[in-house]
């Protein structure tokens, strides 16, 4: 029984680092569906303390080129299990604009 649950254990953490690098730079959301994901905790948090979510968002904004479909990987993500109400245990990031981005008056 135990032999078993290591050998699970052993094949899933793969895909699981799979996911994760695939999402941490940006993929398209088909090859993120693409990783087997059974068994995968979409609780998990990154190295750095953050969510699924914040990860993903946080990177795509780096990212112009693949922010077009960004809202329906977030919205996949969300239907699949990642919670939008998980908080971060860590991670911090500074954003920083070369010049201030033009605000239209209301």
């Amino acid at each position: 029984m135990v032999l078993q649950l290591v050998i699970s254990f052993s094949f899933a953490m793969p895909q699981t680092e799979l996911f994760w690098a695939l999402l941490f730079n940006s993929h398209p959301l088909e090859e993120l569906k693409k990783v087997n994901l059974e068994g995968f905790n979409w609780s998990g948090l990154s190295e750095d303390g953050e969510t699924l979510l914040v990860a993903y968002i946080r990177n795509v904004l780096y990212s112009t080129s693949k922010f077009e479909g960004a809202l329906n990987t977030i919205e996949w993500l969300i239907c699949s299990g990642a919670s939008i109400e998980q908080r971060c245990t860590g991670g911090k990031t500074k954003l920083w604009l070369k010049e201030r981005p033009h605000v239209p008056e209301v």
